[in-house]
């Protein structure tokens, strides 16, 4: 036995030995009463007793053997194969790890499942070795010639195994076996009893196949996790350590290195994937890689994309189900599949129509028509609820994945839920505002076009997402199909956008029930029997696999057991019988500034923003998500819930807050708070009394709330849809010297219109106030009962703007006027005229204008350095004109962006002197997107 030892491994085998033909039995219990063990051929017999309703006879010890011999060990006159053999151990050490064996006819050993050390830390425990079902080991038709237990650090034949199994004698020693001191923990004597349990083929236990969605495997750069670290996510601000899952343009990884390893589990005990899962089904004497099994792949992929240019993932998921099913000798495999993996066993299904051997499926929160929420991803980035993790980034390197195209809405969304995309141009000079509703080609065409998305990528997942593959009922191919469905969680439904000439942004979005990710209408389109849907109340999209009540009812599903599920999952009757069951109803919120708003409800959940920036949110069925300087927020209040609601500026600026209440997928009247200026040292709170809402202010930071704010204006739901800036036009009142300035004094009045889109007249809110600002002063509101009065003599610059009731605030306006002393005359002074208005040479087109420059000595470069040095010449934030376009450029990152017209470039803050003139050679300056886009 010394060389065994020095491998660091011991094996206890457990011989079973008879003489006879056993009767049909699920239960062999060993009777040492001789006190002695003999192998075949010898002069005494073993008999071997059946006692299906006590196994408390613990022998006194049991002799370990080694065998090599013929004739029958143990075989049944039934169909009959090994389901796990029971150990009970007293005395001696405790084995770090092991696994038991089993053989048939001296052929292949079969392995159970590993077992560790934690089970025998007291004396006198049962520990079960579970095996899976393997065919080949029929002991109707192949005797049990012998089983053991290895022990070890890993499962698996170790070296010298067969030798040790075969052509030995019995150890000479009679007693318990001693096990030497220099095995570390191995120390003194074993007391053994084991049994062996038997099953037929229909009591064993399908495999059981958990495959995660986008996000839920673990991705490394070689040894390097990249995905998910949390630890590092916390430390890295903007998370850029994540750049080497990048994508390229062709929907390839620019980094090859990058490889997978296990699913996520619970990284950090912070975010529980499948961790609670997993145990659940281990409760029901599943073990993993013996009947339970995972399936990591790369989500980057997707369904649609080639994993270096050949196989798709559906493809490995094939391999692996084969592996499973050779493994363990099962015809049958049963899935749960959450998410993306969804997707990706409906592909597996299509390609393998008549062999695709799934017994039970198990959707969970499936996106079979796609979730705009893709698009948010696309535009925005966005942390899928995962602490600390920066949205910027996720959009940097998901730009380029197959699998957020898999993911966005499809055709049949589309002809499904309507409209997922609309933009409303205001962009163009002399027009009043264009609004479409996208249809999908639409929808695609308008993320190609804005250099949000790759083209590739959407004609992939167009060709994935084909009406025959979102059609494709699984129950007609023999899959038992059952769907988990995520409600009450406010989920994206549509992204309404628009385009202006200064910058193009996010309008709002709508939202209706889902899980937070996928909307109902998308996860329902599963075809399933009513009596397989379950409805998950308040289901966080990203934690569904463990969330309490789904889990129990997924392990129910596949085990047949019977484990209580809580009073958040909900059948179809229940759906039908209760219309509020999935219905939205709360607080939903727009919070249009850069001030920081955080809320707690009355059991101290938090949602808000990180040190880091990153969006975290604790609170149960609520949403929190901000698109640029926009935060979307829904508080559910269908239980009575209470909010305390804090906000503090981080800037000067302004805040517009929106606020309705949603019951459904509708909102009720709007109450707005329009234009409330906001400091670095002003701290707030929102104050929420049924459906009315207020503000109070403490606006020097003492802690004193010593403003308290009504709505400025309530608009009805179409009223608040109005996102069409109004027009202001000036007028300069006085007597003229002459030369298009004012003697004395002037007087100037303001006019403001807020346009009627066309198609969408009840959308109109009208002019709440017009604001306007002297030579640099601070802005006021203009009152037309008492006009402002200019009489300082000189230039003077007149800056101004209105706001609608909704809160769109026109691009800033500016006018030159002067005022001379009485009976002087100013020739050059310049006659009064918004600057805007000044006639250049606009060339939408090409992206530039003209403007009366004086290109010799008036406008002097700021910059001239070596002709060879442009970060030199023209470093960040420079203005610089090219005389032979005649065009205006930002610099900014070694591009060029070119203005579209001189009110753009006037209205955003430049002036005229600061333009330099660009030097030859400062063509290899790349052109960019035309500045504000």
């Amino acid at each position: 036995m010394a060389k065994y030892r020095d491998k660091a491994f011991i094996l206890i085998f457990l011989l079973l030995a008879a003489s006879k033909v056993l009767a049909s039995s699920q239960y062999y219990v060993q009777d040492q009463s001789n006190g002695e063990l003999y192998l075949p051929g010898h002069s005494q017999e073993i008999s071997w007793t059946i006692d299906r309703s006590n196994f408390t006879v613990i022998p006194q010890t049991f002799q370990p053997l080694l065998f090599d011999a013929p004739g029958v060990f143990a075989t049944t006159t039934t169909d009959q194969y090994i389901d796990r053999v029971n150990l009970w151990v007293s005395g001696g050490g405790i084995f770090p790890s092991y696994t038991a064996w089993y053989s048939c006819n001296h052929d292949t050993f079969n392995w159970s499942n590993p077992v560790d050390n934690s089970k025998l830390t007291e004396q006198s425990k049962k520990v079960s070795f579970v095996f899976p079902f393997v065919a080949g080991c029929n002991l109707r038709q192949s005797p049990l010639t012998g089983f053991g237990v290895y022990y070890g650090q890993g499962v698996g034949y170790p070296s010298g195994l067969s030798f040790l199994a075969s052509n030995q004698n019995p150890m000479p020693n009679a007693g318990p076996y001693t096990w030497a001191g220099d095995h570390g923990s191995i120390a003194d004597g074993y007391d053994i009893k084991a049994e062996v349990l038997t099953k037929s083929q229909s009591d064993f236990k399908t495999p059981v196949l958990i495959i995660p969605g986008v996000l839920g495997t673990n991705l490394n750069k070689t040894a390097e996790r990249l995905w998910l670290d949390l630890g590092r996510a916390l430390k890295d601000v903007g998370d850029e350590f994540m750049d080497p899952l990048s994508f390229n343009t062709s929907l390839n990884p620019l980094d090859n290195t990058i490889n997978t390893s296990d699913i996520v589990i619970n990284p950090d005990n912070l975010f529980d994937y499948s961790d609670g899962l997993i145990k659940e089904f281990k409760n029901q004497e599943y073990f993993e890689n013996n009947n339970l099994f995972t399936f990591p792949y790369d989500w980057r992929y997707g369904v649609s994309g080639k994993i270096f240019g050949s196989d798709t993932v559906a493809d490995l998921l094939k391999s692996k189900i084969d592996q499973i099913l050779d493994q363990t000798g099962s015809d049958k495999i049963d899935i749960i599949a959450h998410s993306t993996g969804g997707l990706l066993v409906k592909k597996y299904v299509a390609d393998h129509l008549s062999d695709h051997h799934i017994n039970k499926l198990v959707m969970v929160g499936v996106p079979n028509l796609g979730a705009p929420k893709a698009l948010k991803v696309l535009m925005q980035g966005d942390n899928f609820g995962i602490p600390w993790l920066a949205d910027g980034e996720m959009k940097k390197i998901s730009q380029n994945f197959p699998v957020i195209y898999d993911l966005a809405p499809t055709q049949k969304y589309y002809d499904t839920a309507g409209s997922y995309f609309s933009s409303i141009d205001t962009s163009q000079p002399g027009q009043g505002p264009i609004t479409r509703n996208f249809d999908h080609s639409g929808a695609e065409d308008f993320l190609k076009n804005g250099q949000w998305a790759n083209a590739q990528g959407f004609i992939s997942a167009d060709n994935l997402h084909t009406a025959d593959f979102d059609n494709l009922d699984l129950r007609s191919l023999g899959v038992d199909v059952y769907s988990v469905l995520g409600c009450k969680m406010s989920t994206i439904s549509k992204v309404n956008f628009i385009k202006r000439s200064m910058a193009n942004v996010i309008s709002t979005v709508s939202s209706v029930t889902g899980d937070g990710t996928v909307p109902l209408v998308s996860a329902s389109s599963i075809p399933a029997n009513d009596d397989h849907k379950f409805y998950a109340i308040n289901a966080d999209h990203g934690k569904m696999l463990s969330a309490d009540g789904i889990r129990q009812k997924v392990v129910n599903i596949i085990s047949g057991s019977n484990l209580a599920v809580g009073d958040k999952i909900k059948t179809q009757n229940d759906f039908n019988s209760n219309v509020d069951l999935c219905k939205l109803k709360g607080h939903w919120w727009e919070w249009h500034s850069l001030a920081s708003l955080n809320i707690i409800d009355q059991n101290g959940n938090q949602a808000g923003l990180a040190q880091d920036g990153s969006i975290q949110n604790k609170i149960p069925g609520a949403d929190y998500q901000i698109w640029g300087e926009k935060k979307f927020i829904f508080l559910p209040s269908d239980q009575g819930q209470i909010y305390k609601t804090n906000f503090r500026g981080t800037d000067k600026g302004m805040l517009i807050f929106k606020a309705a209440k949603q019951d459904g997928d509708s909102l009720g009247n709007f109450m707005l708070f329009i234009n409330i200026p906001i400091t670095s040292a002003l701290s707030g709170k929102v104050n929420i009394n049924n459906d009315l809402v207020s503000l109070s202010l403490d606006k020097d930071g003492d802690g004193v709330f010593e403003t308290e704010l009504s709505p400025s204006a309530v608009l009805s739901f179409s009223q608040s849809l109005d996102v069409a800036s109004p027009t202001t036009t000036p007028e300069i009142i006085g007597d003229t010297d002459g030369s298009g300035g004012y003697k004395n004094k002037a007087q100037i009045k303001f006019a403001a219109v807020d346009p009627i889109i066309t198609e969408r007249e009840d959308q109109t809110s009208g002019i709440f106030e017009i604001y306007y600002s002297i030579d640099g002063g601070d802005y006021v509101i203009y009152d037309k009962s008492s006009p402002q009065v200019i009489n300082t003599a000189g230039p003077h610059l007149l800056k101004f703007f209105s706001t609608d009731k909704a809160g769109n605030n026109e691009p800033e306006q500016q006018l030159i006027f002067s005022i001379s002393s009485e009976g002087v005359e100013h020739q050059d002074s310049p006659k009064p005229q918004p600057v805007a208005a000044a006639t250049p040479t606009v060339n939408v087109t090409g992206g530039g204008f003209s403007y009366p420059l004086n290109l010799n000595s008036a406008v002097v470069p700021k910059v001239l350095g070596a002709s060879t040095n442009l970060p030199a010449r023209h470093p960040e934030g420079s203005l610089i004109l090219f005389p032979s376009d005649p065009t205006v450029y930002l610099v900014s990152a070694g591009l060029k962006h070119p203005f579209y017209s001189a009110a753009q470039f006037l209205a955003a803050g430049f002036i005229f002197t600061d333009v330099e003139t660009a030097l030859s050679g400062d063509s290899q300056l790349m052109l960019g997107m035309p500045f504000g886009e």
